[in-house]
């Protein structure tokens, strides 16, 4: 003969339980995930700029400003020369990082 099963809602009961948690757990890493997006797309900027330094530099430093546009978002880049200094520049994204050399 079939037994009759005593637990009919129990396994609903459980999966809303499970639901309910892992909503939860999801919900209370939220902010943290957040703010690790943004601390990446900072420094993904900032690599940016140190590329864009770099490069200009290497190329024996124009000595003006030039515009250069990296993923249609506009970045100056300044170079000037003083004395026995080479003092290079770039400005963008909402940061400016500057970089001396003697020689």
């Amino acid at each position: 003969m079939l037994k009759k099963s005593v637990n009919k809602g129990y396994i609903l009961f459980e999966a809303l339980v499970s639901l309910l948690v892992v909503g939860l757990i999801i919900f209370s890493l939220l902010p943290q995930i957040m703010f690790l997006f943004q601390k990446n797309q900072t420094i993904s900027e900032s690599i940016k700029l140190h590329q864009i330094l770099y490069s200009e530099t290497a190329r024996n430093c124009r000595f003006e400003q030039v515009p250069a546009d990296i993923e249609k978002r506009q970045v100056l880049y300044r170079c000037d020369k003083q004395n026995n200094q080479i003092r290079a520049e770039v400005e963008g994204y909402g940061q400016t990082i500057e970089v001396y050399r003697e020689f």
